[in-house]
Protein backbone atom coordinates (compact mmCIF):
# COMPACT_ATOMS: atom_id res chain seq x y z
CA UNK A 1 0.00 0.00 0.00
CA UNK A 2 1.96 2.94 -1.33
CA UNK A 3 1.14 6.58 -0.72
CA UNK A 4 -0.27 8.65 2.10
CA UNK A 5 -3.45 7.63 3.86
CA UNK A 6 -5.85 9.26 6.31
CA UNK A 7 -8.83 7.20 7.49
CA UNK A 8 -8.07 4.63 4.78
CA UNK A 9 -8.35 7.29 2.08
CA UNK A 10 -5.42 7.46 -0.33
CA UNK A 11 -4.18 11.02 -0.53
CA UNK A 12 -2.18 10.33 -3.68
CA UNK A 13 -2.34 12.83 -6.52
CA UNK A 14 -2.19 10.14 -9.19
CA UNK A 15 -5.88 10.47 -10.10
CA UNK A 16 -5.94 14.25 -10.19
CA UNK A 17 -7.01 16.04 -13.32
CA UNK A 18 -6.94 19.82 -13.61
CA UNK A 19 -5.59 19.98 -10.03
CA UNK A 20 -8.69 18.39 -8.52
CA UNK A 21 -9.85 14.83 -8.33
CA UNK A 22 -12.81 14.44 -10.68
CA UNK A 23 -13.00 10.81 -9.59
CA UNK A 24 -13.06 12.03 -6.00
CA UNK A 25 -16.03 14.27 -6.76
CA UNK A 26 -17.83 11.36 -8.43
CA UNK A 27 -17.09 9.14 -5.43
CA UNK A 28 -18.33 11.88 -3.08
CA UNK A 29 -21.64 11.92 -4.94
CA UNK A 30 -21.89 8.11 -4.94
CA UNK A 31 -21.17 8.00 -1.19
CA UNK A 32 -23.77 10.67 -0.44
CA UNK A 33 -26.32 8.89 -2.60
CA UNK A 34 -25.71 5.54 -0.93
CA UNK A 35 -25.16 6.67 2.65
CA UNK A 36 -27.74 9.43 2.82
CA UNK A 37 -30.33 9.24 0.07
CA UNK A 38 -30.67 5.48 -0.44
CA UNK A 39 -30.42 4.71 3.29
CA UNK A 40 -33.01 7.39 4.11
CA UNK A 41 -35.48 6.03 1.58
CA UNK A 42 -34.87 2.48 2.80
CA UNK A 43 -35.47 3.46 6.45
CA UNK A 44 -38.50 5.53 5.48
CA UNK A 45 -40.09 2.49 3.85
CA UNK A 46 -39.53 0.29 6.92
CA UNK A 47 -43.06 0.68 8.29
CA UNK A 48 -43.90 -2.93 9.21
CA UNK A 49 -43.31 -2.43 12.95
CA UNK A 50 -45.41 0.73 12.96
CA UNK A 51 -48.24 -1.00 11.09
CA UNK A 52 -48.11 -3.98 13.45
CA UNK A 53 -48.28 -1.71 16.50
CA UNK A 54 -51.20 0.19 14.98
CA UNK A 55 -53.11 -2.98 14.18
CA UNK A 56 -52.40 -4.44 17.63
CA UNK A 57 -53.85 -1.41 19.39
CA UNK A 58 -56.39 -0.08 16.93
CA UNK A 59 -59.02 -1.99 15.01
CA UNK A 60 -61.35 -1.14 12.17
CA UNK A 61 -61.42 1.08 9.11
CA UNK A 62 -59.90 4.06 10.93
CA UNK A 63 -56.74 2.04 11.48
CA UNK A 64 -56.61 0.87 7.86
CA UNK A 65 -57.25 4.42 6.60
CA UNK A 66 -54.42 5.69 8.79
CA UNK A 67 -52.09 2.99 7.45
CA UNK A 68 -53.08 3.83 3.88
CA UNK A 69 -52.32 7.50 4.58
CA UNK A 70 -48.98 6.49 6.07
CA UNK A 71 -48.13 4.52 2.92
CA UNK A 72 -49.05 7.51 0.75
CA UNK A 73 -46.90 9.89 2.80
CA UNK A 74 -43.96 7.49 2.62
CA UNK A 75 -44.38 7.17 -1.16
CA UNK A 76 -44.59 10.94 -1.71
CA UNK A 77 -41.65 11.65 0.61
CA UNK A 78 -39.50 9.01 -1.13
CA UNK A 79 -40.30 10.63 -4.49
CA UNK A 80 -39.32 14.06 -3.12
CA UNK A 81 -36.02 12.66 -1.89
CA UNK A 82 -35.44 11.17 -5.35
CA UNK A 83 -35.97 14.62 -6.86
CA UNK A 84 -33.53 16.13 -4.36
CA UNK A 85 -30.95 13.59 -5.53
CA UNK A 86 -31.01 15.16 -9.00
CA UNK A 87 -30.47 18.60 -7.46
CA UNK A 88 -27.56 17.24 -5.41
CA UNK A 89 -25.98 15.65 -8.48
CA UNK A 90 -26.34 18.89 -10.42
CA UNK A 91 -24.86 20.98 -7.60
CA UNK A 92 -21.85 18.70 -7.17
CA UNK A 93 -21.30 18.82 -10.92
CA UNK A 94 -21.46 22.64 -10.92
CA UNK A 95 -19.05 22.90 -7.99
CA UNK A 96 -16.62 20.47 -9.61
CA UNK A 97 -16.72 22.43 -12.87
CA UNK A 98 -16.16 25.68 -10.96
CA UNK A 99 -13.08 24.13 -9.30
CA UNK A 100 -11.79 22.98 -12.69
CA UNK A 101 -12.30 26.49 -14.11
CA UNK A 102 -10.64 28.10 -11.10
CA UNK A 103 -7.68 25.73 -11.37
CA UNK A 104 -7.33 26.47 -15.07
CA UNK A 105 -7.38 30.21 -14.36
CA UNK A 106 -4.65 29.78 -11.74
CA UNK A 107 -2.53 27.80 -14.21
CA UNK A 108 -3.02 30.46 -16.88
CA UNK A 109 -2.21 33.24 -14.40
CA UNK A 110 0.90 31.41 -13.24
CA UNK A 111 1.99 30.88 -16.85
CA UNK A 112 1.54 34.58 -17.63
CA UNK A 113 3.41 35.67 -14.55
CA UNK A 114 6.26 33.27 -15.25
CA UNK A 115 6.63 34.49 -18.83
CA UNK A 116 6.55 38.14 -17.78
CA UNK A 117 9.32 37.63 -15.23
CA UNK A 118 11.69 35.45 -17.20
CA UNK A 119 11.08 36.22 -20.89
Amino acid sequence: MEGYYIANQNLSVSDLSQGISVEGAKQYYRDLKTQVIDDTIKKLKETDDIKKALRDGWQGMACENFIESLDNVVFVTAKQIDKMEEVLKSEISLITQAWINQDQEMVESADLGFKDVFF
